[in-house]
């Protein structure tokens, strides 16, 4: 899309358009500004700044302080002749310098629960917190012929009972940062980070009159780039962001159009135009080179399986330590690379006859387009229904 500062004209049609537009719900069409014979230009600054902004309700209701928030953008545009009365120039640019706070409030495994220890891990029973109490898959009875009935671990796990895949999930977690909101520990952890959004637009045109020719050229690009901080800081490889969204988000576009309009006698026209732009978009997370799999018990020959090596397994949303404890690392591979090379043709006739006008042509378009889609991340799964009291027969839970 153009520059704001690059626009001659906008319009909106939403019914009864010509049928050159094709078939779709509604046209918005953009016309850009040429070149005179004089000279003018303009420039522009908007500045917002954390010092005019409230704290939000969610900060102060976590003591959590007012963030940064530096938004700049800036720009301008200068258009005149080239040749007097023959060709002209138009010239636009705007930048974008975004940085904000981006706060992560997260619920961890504290470092009891890590050494085994869940006489501090509470749940609710009834309508009050009570201590948690596991109970030992591998040690059931059976009361009856229809579910067993598994008898009840320690609150502090013997050591030999700690499961080293497990463990090393939990420590994969940083460690508590804050006083948590209640008994259950939640929100036990907090990460400011900064998120960066660049943006560089650029828009030209030049407009030629040659004898009966009326030729334009247009050129434009955009470049963007936003850096979204890692969930859990610098120095850890896991990102639990929404999924399909990630840690590095770039664009970088161009377009080119070249047109002519020619009166081919005093009630006819004939109007060409050619297009090209180019799409070139990235959505990624960050990939660690070596990552090593095998810490979290996934063999050899699944790790061969990855599409994108590096990318740290998923975990789920509840690890049922008691409450909910968050998503070390989110669903999805991002490695999404998009490419599109996109061109078209247009000419058509404008004939005025008498109370009637009629107008005729074509379009050409040629679309190539390349992806590189999102993979789901391998997956570790876990449940409270192997730690529960009561199991049925047929290996689903009860109570």
């Amino acid at each position: 899309m153009p520059n704001q500062d690059a626009l001659q004209e906008v319009k909106t049609v939403t019914n009864n358009y010509s049928a050159e537009y094709g078939r779709a719900q509604g046209v918005v069409i953009f016309t850009t500004k040429s070149g005179g014979n004089d000279y003018h230009g303009s420039g522009h600054y908007r500045v917002r700044n954390e010092a005019f902004n409230a704290n939000s309700f969610s900060n102060n209701a976590q003591n959590i302080p007012r963030g940064a928030f530096k938004s700049n953008t800036f720009g301008g545009s200068v258009g005149g002749k080239i040749i007097k009365d023959k060709s002209f120039f138009f010239v636009s640019y705007e930048g974008l310098r975004f940085h904000r706070a981006y706060d992560y409030l997260m619920t961890v495994p504290t470092a009891a629960e890590r050494a085994g220890d869940f006489s501090k891990t509470f749940v609710l029973v009834g309508a009050a917190p009570q201590p948690i109490q596991l109970f030992d898959p591998f040690s059931p009875v059976t009361p009856s012929g229809s579910f067993f009935v598994r008898q009840a671990l320690p609150s502090t796990l013997p050591s030999n009972r700690i499961d080293q895949f497990g463990s090393a999930i939990l420590n994969a977690y940083p460690l508590p940062n804050r006083t948590p909101d209640d008994v259950f520990n939640k929100n036990n952890f907090f990460f400011r980070g900064n998120q960066q959004f660049n943006r560089d637009n650029i828009n030209t045109r030049v407009d030629y009159h040659w004898g009966r020719h009326n030729l334009y050229t247009t050129y434009g690009f955009q470049k963007g780039n936003i850096v979204t901080p890692r969930t859990w800081g610098p120095n850890s490889p896991y990102y639990s962001q929404k999924e399909f969204v990630g840690n590095q988000q770039r664009d970088n576009n161009f377009y080119v159009a070249l047109g002519d309009t020619i009166p081919l006698s005093s009630n006819m026209v004939l109007d060409a135009r050619l297009g090209v732009n180019r799409i070139e978009a990235d959505n990624l997370a960050d990939v660690i080179p070596n990552y090593n799999y095998g810490v979290f018990g996934i063999p050899q020959s699944i790790q061969a399986l990855n599409v994108i090596p590096g990318a740290p397994p998923a975990t789920p949303s509840s690890q049922n330590l008691g409450g909910i404890v968050s998503p070390l690392n989110n669903g999805t591979s991002l490695h999404k690379r998009e490419r599109q090379t996109n061109s078209d043709f247009n000419g058509s006739v404008t004939w005025s006859r008498g109370r009637w006008t009629h107008k005729f042509g074509g379009t050409y378009r040629m679309l190539l387009s390349n992806y590189i889609d999102v993979d789901d991340s391998q997956q570790i799964q876990t449940s409270n229904d192997f730690t529960r009291r009561n199991i049925n027969a047929d290996g689903s839970t009860n109570g």
